[in-house]
Order: C-alpha cells, then sequence, then structure tokens
C-alpha cells in the first residue's frame, strides 16, 4: 500500500555503522543513518503511518505533502567548544492514490508520530455506466 524509499536500506545501514565505528576515527550516529522506525496500517475508511521519533519534539519535524508524496524530515545542529554534532533524517512516502489531501493529520506524542489520512470515498465508490 505504502512505498517507504530510504536512502539506505536497513541492513547496508548497519554494515556503515559498524564500518564507521571500527574503521574510522569518528563515530556515525544513527540518527545520520536515515532508518526510521515505521508502520502503516489501514481500515476501511483511514490510512495510518507510525515513525518512532523519540526525544524529538513538533517543532524539530517537518511534515509536508507534493505529488502522492509525504516527506518527513529533520534536522538538528548543535556545538560546544570541542564538539560538533549533526543529527539528520529524511524519509519519502509514496501514498496511495485513493486519498483525501485535505484530511492529512498529524499528531507527535510520546515519541511516536501518528500521521492519519482519510481514504477519499468517491474515488473507491462502484458505479454503473449505462452504455448509450
Amino acid at each position: 500500500m505504502f512505498k517507504l524509499i530510504n536512502k539506505n536500506h536497513e541492513l547496508e545501514s548497519i554494515d556503515l555503522l559498524f564500518n564507521n565505528l571500527f574503521n574510522n576515527n569518528h563515530i556515525t550516529s544513527a540518527a545520520n543513518l536515515n532508518v526510521l522506525d515505521s508502520r502503516w496500517s489501514s481500515d476501511d475508511e483511514n490510512y495510518y503511518l507510525q515513525f518512532s521519533l523519540p526525544g524529538l519534539s513538533k517543532k524539530e519535524v517537518n511534515l509536508n505533502y507534493s505529488n502522492h508524496y509525504l516527506y518527513l524530515s529533520h534536522e538538528s545542529k548543535q556545538s560546544t567548544e570541542n564538539v560538533f554534532l549533526n543529527e539528520s533524517f529524511s524519509q519519502r512516502i509514496k501514498l496511495p492514490k485513493d486519498i483525501d489531501v485535505n484530511s492529512i493529520g498529524a499528531e507527535l506524542k510520546n515519541g511516536v508520530l501518528l500521521i492519519t489520512i482519510s481514504k477519499d470515498q468517491k474515488k473507491s465508490e462502484e458505479k454503473k455506466i449505462s452504455i448509450k
């Protein structure tokens, strides 16, 4: 139903993390690997997407819709005298064609982002067409 498009596949991300930990002089944060814990489901009326975003507030998360895609992203830059920290992720989600774009809603609560999208009932109705 939904197609999650990651820049890195989960196993490639794990390999990248271990390679960086053991072969380089720096440590790559898991947040920079573009791996988000996500789940989706649907019922007769809605589609539901859940993303695990622990420690983030709604002000730190960007969510946009364009041409049947949802774009979810976050970027945080922090620095102290000797340390620079840059955490980011970006996720593109292809949505089904039978959605009501105006119904897209999102709530971030206890580290879980829940996106609810109503199905466009007009497109899914059956109709008999008379032939003239």
